[in-house]
């Protein structure tokens, strides 16, 4: 009974994970959405290391070389799963009341997980660039 969350806690499956999030640290704000209905959540999730291979041109050539090269960046990512608490931020106007904590469906989670992994790969563009 332990391995099933849903048992004690209820899902919204007809929400829709918003493309607009936040993150502070480990924790990910977030909206669902159903029609005109917004519900603010928060969650917190784990780091991951990862890693991906990236072309550059070294600032020593200036911009106009045509010459790039190439090296492994190591950045975090945070992912969410289904047994995670969901807390209930705000339930715009709702019967969902405040403080209710819910977890995600699967396809929330991987929706979620993809928005966390464009934002990974932001982060570290911006540190590539700096």
């Amino acid at each position: 009974m332990m391995s099933k969350p849903e048992l004690f806690c209820p899902q919204l499956p007809k929400f829709e994970v918003s493309s607009d999030i936040e993150v502070d640290g480990s924790v990910v704000s977030f909206d669902l959405k159903h029609g005109c209905i917004v519900i603010q959540c928060s969650m917190t999730a784990d780091v991951v290391n990862k890693s991906r291979e990236v072309s550059y041109i070294p600032s020593r050539y200036g911009s106009n070389y045509q010459y790039e090269e190439e090296c492994e960046q190591e950045y975090e990512q945070l992912i969410v799963d289904e047994e995670t608490f969901v807390l209930v931020v705000d339930n715009d106007n709702t019967d969902i009341p405040n403080g209710l904590r819910i977890t995600l469906t699967e396809s929330q989670v991987t929706e979620l997980n993809k928005q966390l992994e464009y934002f990974a790969e932001e982060q570290a563009d911006q540190v590539l660039a700096a």
